[in-house]
């Protein structure tokens, strides 16, 4: 099995090569991106790995917190130090998604550069030419979609590239094949915005998402936990007073959404209508000049419910 398996890689067979796919970029990278425990099927990862963008939106948005002095930001999230940048574009979803799986193709570890001056790089979408990057993926679904790869520095061969997969697969850490590039793209009339996360050395999805118990991170201290909720997500931007939490609480969403108001509003939040702009928040809370939240409550599967907190420094007023 190990001699077939080992032609088949260097000979370029298509079932091999959909097999990495799936099981690697599903179990090593795509299940990072989601709010979900890591086995899952191919269509739920995909799906993950959209919403993920939404995710990074909602750290990155301005109307939260004001512009940030960087053109990137650097984010924690479960414990694991990411880059991350975003940006408005005149050209449309799919012209960007063309632009982005080009350069993982032909250009992936030029790639962390452009993100990291987004705007720049989205306003002439000029091609590279450099290192070609590994396991490039691009998915679309209506409005949004999102190109995956990594960059690896330097040639292997195919037997020391199986042997960079075994690794991540016994250790978590994805640095062993290379450095993540992702970014996500929604259409937003005729141009788009764009979402961007990448990563320099240790990568380990596998810690960020524990099958029990909370993910690495920490609550909010002025905001109450939903009842009974697992911390899956933690999210923070280095240096800015915003971040985003998620939870998976047990019942459906109007039965937990009743109990996270009644927690928010016992310790003193008071509900106000939801400011334009604010991205997956289906309800707003403000303390005042302390601090604000964005509550978004979602029922994912029957019976279970995801709850995220987009927290942001307060203002004294969300009608702003």
């Amino acid at each position: 099995m190990a001699m077939t398996r080992r032609w088949s890689w260097e000979k370029g067979a298509a079932w091999l090569k959909r097999g990495l796919r799936v099981s690697i970029a599903t179990s090593l990278v795509l299940t990072s991106f989601g709010l979900v425990a890591a086995r899952m099927s191919y269509a739920r990862a995909t799906d993950a790995a959209m919403n993920f963008g939404d995710e990074l939106r909602s750290m990155g948005v301005h109307h939260l917190s004001g512009d940030l002095a960087a053109d990137y930001y650097e984010v924690q999230l479960n414990g694991q130090p990411v880059a991350s940048s975003n940006a408005e574009t005149r050209h449309s979803k799919h012209a960007v998604l063309d632009y982005l799986q080009a350069e993982c193709e032909h250009d992936a570890v030029a790639l962390g550069e452009k993100f990291s001056h987004l705007d720049r790089s989205l306003s002439t979408l000029t091609p590279g030419k450099g290192k070609a990057g590994f396991l490039a993926i691009r998915r679309e679904q209506d409005d949004r979609g999102f190109v995956f790869c990594f960059a690896v520095d330097g040639d292997s061969s195919s037997t020391e590239t199986l042997a960079r997969i075994k690794k991540a697969g016994v250790t978590g850490d994805v640095s062993s094949i290379g450095d993540v590039r992702y970014a996500s793209v929604r259409q937003e009339g005729k141009g788009a915005t764009v979402v961007t996360m990448w990563t320099h050395g240790s990568f380990n999805p596998l810690a960020m998402f524990p099958k029990t118990g909370d993910a690495p991170g920490e609550d909010f201290g002025s905001i109450p936990r939903p009842e009974g909720g697992r911390r899956i997500l933690s999210g923070t931007v280095v240096g800015a007073p915003f971040g985003v939490n998620s939870y998976e609480v047990a019942g459906g969403a109007d039965e937990v959404f009743k109990g996270v108001n009644d927690r928010l509003l016992t310790a003193g939040w008071k509900p106000v209508p939801v400011a334009k702009g604010v991205p997956l928040a289906d309800h707003f809370y403000t303390l005042g000049n302390v601090m604000d939240v964005g509550v978004d409550v979602r029922e994912v599967h029957p019976g279970k419910t995801d709850v995220s907190y987009v927290v942001s420094r307060g203002v004294g007023s969300v009608s702003r």
